[in-house]
């Protein structure tokens, strides 16, 4: 039997943005924005935490 209760669930998922590497904007302002959003995105996953040190931006060459 499990106890599926309480905070100490843990679940782990990843979100991957990318960025054209010849775009207007550049990854750490990608990765700005994302982060100051991370406030209102835990909140509507019922308030879990993201972990910040764990969010990434990559590049990708849109060429290939």
């Amino acid at each position: 039997m499990y106890n599926c209760s309480g905070a100490d669930l843990l679940v782990d998922f990843s979100i991957t943005l990318s960025v054209p590497s010849h775009g207007q904007i550049d990854a750490s302002a990608v990765k700005n924005v994302l982060i100051s959003a991370l406030p209102r995105i835990e909140m509507n996953l019922n308030g879990i935490r993201i972990d910040r040190s764990s969010v990434s931006v990559q590049y990708y060459d849109s060429h290939s």
